[in-house]
């Protein structure tokens, strides 16, 4: 099952962020058999759930976009982040995925996913700590 969330702000004349939220979470499997949920990796792998984590600061978020995008390039830019979340739906963690080749974009990009806040993924009605993957595009227009 999969969700797809897009937001899209006007920031001046010159450009427009996109921000797609993937709803693919990533997260260790574990045994059936264990009691407890078991620690997520320090590595991003998929599992299942059965409600993925949502976006619960869009707002926030947009304003960061806009506030983010370095000022001193005028270049489109696309970096996907992988953020590790705890069962509460917090971030853990910020890591870059697929860089844009611009340093200033990627490390945008990680203060954005800082700030990020969801609702917690769950597997069988049960909270889960996950890692999604978040797609940023700044695209340039004229």
């Amino acid at each position: 099952m999969s969700r797809v969330a897009r937001l899209t702000t006007l920031f001046g004349t010159r450009a427009r962020v996109v921000l797609v939220l993937s709803a693919l979470a990533l997260s260790a499997c574990g045994s059936d058999d264990s009691p407890a949920e078991p620690d997520l990796p320090d590595t991003p792998s998929a599992t299942e759930v059965t409600t993925p984590p949502v976006l619960i600061n869009r707002a926030e978020v947009v304003a960061a976009l806009e506030r983010e995008y370095p000022q001193n390039l005028d270049v489109s830019a696309r970096v996907v982040i992988w953020i590790r979340l705890d069962d509460r739906g917090a971030v853990q963690e910020v890591r870059i995925h697929t860089s844009s080749g611009y340093p200033e974009f990627d490390q945008a990009a990680i203060r954005i996913g800082g700030i990020m806040r969801f609702s917690p993924a769950q597997r069988d009605g049960r909270s889960v700590p996950v890692w999604v993957s978040i797609p940023i595009t700044w695209t340039v227009v004229d």
